[in-house]
């Protein structure tokens, strides 16, 4: 949070699913986050200044939230709209399914990417050789002209595209994961309750 290169955004407690959860359920995966934020910034703050050390510029709030497999509902882009929150999405799926490692993957998603691109990756290990993709990529847009900013930032530069569905790659595609994954996402730690259970 403290790294002036990141910008923390939100991208619900659990992963939960924007396109097919209920509203109720929605605000409170969005504001579980902010609260989250807000006592981990809280954290940072006094540490630097129990140190003596020169406090870091840490957003308040974040104000840009990404939806869990880019789905999402107009009720949800409304709802989130009314907690202050921008939904950003990407428009280069960096990771394939298979081995990231490969130097050409590299090159292939530098030549998807265009001025103002915003690319996926994840940071979880899944999947595989994502650090090393990411590595490749970084170095070939480099070397192609290309900067790097926070998504505050790139949003700051001009007229964002919008749209009012999320996808991968193309529209619908990600439907599926709505069976896959059910309402409350990838993210959900089942209650102290349901594990005695």
């Amino acid at each position: 949070m403290a790294d002036p290169l990141f910008e923390i955004g939100n991208h619900a407690w659990s992963h939960g699913n924007f396109g097919i959860m209920d509203p109720q359920n929605m605000r409170d995966q969005a504001l579980w986050t902010q609260a989250e934020y807000e006592i981990l910034r809280g954290e940072i703050l006094r540490g630097a200044a129990e140190k003596g050390a020169s406090l870091p510029d840490i957003a308040a709030v974040p104000n840009l939230f990404r939806l869990p497999y880019g789905r999402c509902t107009d009720q949800a882009l409304t709802l989130l709209a009314h907690l202050g929150l921008q939904v950003i999405q990407w428009d280069v799926v960096a990771e394939v399914m298979a081995d990231n490692s490969r130097p050409e993957l590299a090159a292939d998603v530098a030549r998807r990417v265009r001025p103002g691109s915003i690319l996926l990756f994840h940071a979880n290990r899944v999947p595989k050789g994502t650090a090393a993709l990411l590595s490749g990529v970084v170095r070939e847009l480099r070397g192609r002209g290309y900067h790097f900013v926070t998504a505050g930032k790139l949003l700051a530069m001009g007229q964002p595209w919008r749209t009012r569905d999320g996808y991968f790659n193309k529209p619908g595609d990600n439907k599926a994961l709505d069976t896959r994954f059910g309402v409350d996402g990838t993210g959900r730690r089942p209650s102290a309750k349901e594990i005695a259970e």
